[in-house]
């Protein structure tokens, strides 16, 4: 089963896409500000990361940044209500697994979710071929 942080201030977001991947079977951790995400960070491993780009004292970015420094295999997308090419160009740049603008479809959303899972189930299956030739 694979595990999910969300994080975002927005604690009926939150709730929502919470119920909605766990009702799809996903193992899933909140988080609703910066410093409580880094310190969940900080002690689990989590297959994927969903964070709001503007937190109160961080941002998707930095969470980002403390992901991939943490666990490298771990996917992160970026959720934003503020999109720009910009932010999604430095987001992917950064190691970003995806970027969605809020407010989006449920489908486009478990779409963008099962794609980033997908991705680490790939690398795990290629890891274990490579061993075992």
């Amino acid at each position: 089963m694979s595990s999910i942080l969300i994080i975002d201030d927005d604690i009926a977001l939150r709730k929502t896409l919470s119920r909605l991947l766990i009702k799809d079977g996903y193992e899933i951790a909140e988080a609703g500000e910066y410093k409580e995400a880094v310190s969940r960070l900080e002690t689990t491993i989590y297959n994927l990361i969903l964070t709001d780009m503007r937190l109160d004292t961080g941002s998707g970015l930095k969470i980002l940044e403390v992901s991939k420094r943490l666990h490298p295999e771990t996917e992160v997308i970026i959720m934003t209500a503020f999109a720009s090419v910009q932010s999604a160009v430095e987001a992917i740049q950064n190691g970003a697994a995806d970027y969605i603008t809020k407010p989006f479809k449920n489908e486009e959303f478990l779409f963008k979710v099962n794609r980033a899972l997908e991705r680490i189930d790939l690398r795990n299956e290629v890891r274990y071929l490579r061993q075992e030739v």
